[in-house]
Parts: C-alpha cells; sequence; structure tokens
C-alpha cells in the first residue's frame, strides 16, 4: 500500500447530519409514545416513560448509524449519563412551559427537545467517539489461567507527534510503512491493513504542529504491538499514542479489510 497524505473532509459533518436524522426519527417514536402514555398517565409520568423507551432506540440508531461503532453494554450502560443533562433539559422544560408558562401539555415535549438537541449530540459522540480522540487504548488484565479470547477487529489510531510542518510527517510514512509491509510487492494482503492521514495539534505558545496518524484495523492486542514497534522504530524523540479510532475518518481501510477478511474465508 503506497502512503498518502489526509483526507480533509471533517467526519464531524457527516456525523451532524445522521444524528439530525435519528433525531427526527426518535423524537417522532418518543412523541407518539407520548401521546399514548399521556391517555393513562399524568404528563410527566407520560414523559418518563416515552424518554426511557425512546433512549433505547436513540443509543441503537446512534451506534450503528450516526458513528457507525459496534454497540456494547459498557456503552449502553454509559449512554443513560450522557443522557442525563438531556433528560433534565427536557423535563425541567415541560415542567416550566406547561406549570409555569402555562403551554400546551401536548407541544411542551416539542419545545423542550428542540432545546435540548445540541447538547444530546455533544454528549453522545462524547461517549460513543471520544476516546479515539486521545484516550489511551488499555487492555484489559487476565486472571492467570483464563484462557484468551479472540479480540474483535476494530479500527485503531497510532498517532506520532512531530514537531514541524506536515513535511516531518510525511517523510515518516516511508519508514512506518516498511515495518507494517516490508515488501509492498507481497503477493495477498498486508497482515495489518493500515492508512495513513495527518491531523493538527496545538502545542505551547499556540504553535500549530502536525500529528502523523496511523489508522491500522486489528484487534487492541496487536494494536499495541505495532505502536510498540513504531516507537521503537522512530526513538523517544517523538511521542507516540495509541488510540481507538474513528471508523469514519478512515472509510477506506474499513472497506479495505471488509474485502480482505472475505478473501481470507474463500
Amino acid at each position: 500500500m503506497t502512503p498518502r497524505p489526509a483526507r480533509r473532509r471533517p467526519p464531524v459533518l457527516g456525523q451532524l447530519v445522521r444524528f439530525g436524522l435519528v433525531g427526527v426519527v426518535n423524537t417522532a417514536t418518543y412523541y407518539g409514545m407520548y401521546l399514548c402514555f399521556l391517555r393513562l398517565l399524568p404528563y410527566l409520568a407520560a414523559h418518563v416513560a416515552a424518554f426511557a423507551l425512546s433512549t433505547v432506540g436513540s443509543f441503537l440508531l446512534n451506534s450503528w448509524f450516526t458513528y457507525r461503532t459496534r454497540p456494547t453494554w459498557r456503552k449502553f450502560l454509559l449512554f443513560p449519563l450522557t443522557t442525563a443533562a438531556n433528560f433534565a433539559i427536557t423535563t425541567g422544560g415541560v415542567y416550566v412551559l406547561v406549570d409555569l408558562l402555562h403551554t400546551g401539555d401536548r407541544t411542551a415535549p416539542l419545545m423542550a427537545a428542540a432545546v435540548a438537541v445540541p447538547i444530546t449530540f455533544v454528549l453522545s459522540r462524547t461517549i460513543m467517539l471520544e476516546p479515539g480522540r486521545g484516550t489511551p487504548v488499555e487492555e484489559e488484565p487476565r486472571a492467570e489461567g483464563e484462557p484468551h479470547v479472540e479480540e474483535e477487529s476494530r479500527v485503531y489510531e497510532i498517532r506520532v507527534h512531530c514537531y514541524g510542518a506536515s513535511e516531518e510527517a510525511l517523510a515518516l510514512q516511508e519508514p512506518i510503512a516498511r515495518l507494517l509491509c516490508p515488501d509492498a510487492r507481497h503477493d495477498g494482503p498486508c497482515e495489518v491493513p493500515w492508512e495513513f492521514t495527518l491531523a493538527g495539534a496545538g502545542r505551547a505558545g499556540g504553535d500549530a504542529a502536525t500529528v502523523l496518524v496511523l489508522g491500522v484495523h486489528t484487534s487492541g492486542a496487536r494494536a499495541a504491538e505495532v505502536a510498540d514497534r513504531v516507537r521503537a522504530a522512530i526513538g523517544e524523540t517523538r511521542p507516540v499514542e495509541l488510540c481507538e479510532g474513528d471508523a469514519e475518518r478512515f472509510e477506506a481501510l474499513v472497506e479495505q479489510y471488509r474485502i480482505e477478511s472475505g478473501a481470507r474465508r474463500m
């Protein structure tokens, strides 16, 4: 695979559009259930019940469609924490609009939800993707004698912080590429699918720095091995960190892995 410069399309724009579509579906679902519950329950109880059920649907849709990440129990358990502020805003908003401002109890939830949409996007994106923006990946320890379970392959980022312009980062692509693919003309796919891109980073004094981002599609343990090899190859002069990656940033890498993994199974 030939190293190439970064693609500049920010992934957040696509996520924002998809989040908006999910929001429309989720709001319609919530409002429909709210109206149904309103026939049997007081308006606040109807709001709470509809909100809880629609949150489950929101989590699944945002996992599969908005952020294109695998839903896990951990994310599912954390997701309500990220919607806590949204819940407070919508619940408090419904109360203020109905009891204090005497707005109709059928339209108040829609008005409160509109105010909460920006907060919902920021918080849901944080819980789904923020580890890919700099949180180190840590392998969970296994008890002695516990059998190893093969970890699911996913996108990881190995971020090499450079101290100059982008030319320095681009110059590092070739030696790092040879670590992953010593023979560029070999037959068959690389053992670890990979792709380069560039990112910016702030430095003390306000100067801009360049980050060389190596995306790999593999298990967490294998990604950690690759990161160690990169550190050994470039020395201690440049910080190297391993993070969970954003699959949308590396769309070509994800597609490459899908094709190559299918070929291996044939």
